[in-house]
């Protein structure tokens, strides 16, 4: 049990570190470099990197949450209902909740934020001129949507930070 208890430790540590590292990656240089490009290179370069960071960050999150089930409830402290009760179960419950609203904040908030960036090269807008009619791909104003896509995405690092400090409360008995 020892030998699980350290492999469940260290996969739980590991991929923990994976999806803060990759928040904070795309928080400090992926969204700011996005400022820099052209609205003809922001799509392509979104489009191909958005849907694979997106899965990444939710497969190891899921992981993370997971293994911290087995930890806290399998080889962990957490053993009977009444141990819930205790200094440990309540910041472990709240770690538990805390992580799944992460998670639920990249699936449902900050991706679909980053991927309106980008929007699909099929949908077109129509914009009538005088001379002539042009068509042009949307592109939705950059300063603004790319401000709240920033603005969601820290909010998720500061999430972040308040759940290592439960790391720590748990790390102590807490």
């Amino acid at each position: 049990m020892l030998i699980a208890a350290m492999v469940l430790r260290y996969l739980h540590i590991i991929l923990g570190i994976t999806w803060f590292g990759g928040t904070v990656y795309r928080s400090l240089i992926l969204l700011p470099g996005l400022a820099t490009l052209s609205p003809e290179q922001r799509r392509p370069f979104l489009q191909s990197v958005q849907e694979g960071h997106e899965t990444f960050l939710l497969t190891t999150g899921f992981l993370v949450i997971v293994l911290g089930i087995m930890l806290g409830a399998v080889v962990g402290p957490i053993q009977s209902g009444s141990a819930l009760f205790t200094a440990y179960g309540v910041t472990w419950i709240a770690s538990m909740t805390l992580a799944a609203i992460i998670l639920g904040w990249e699936g449902f908030m900050v991706s679909p934020a980053i991927a309106a960036l980008a929007p699909d090269d099929a949908e077109e807008v129509v914009v009538a001129t005088e001379p002539a009619r042009a068509v042009l791909p949307p592109v939705p104003s950059m300063p603004g949507s790319l401000r709240r896509a920033q603005t969601l995405a820290w909010i998720e690092v500061g999430g972040f930070c308040l759940l290592v400090s439960f790391m720590v409360l748990m790390h102590f008995g807490y």
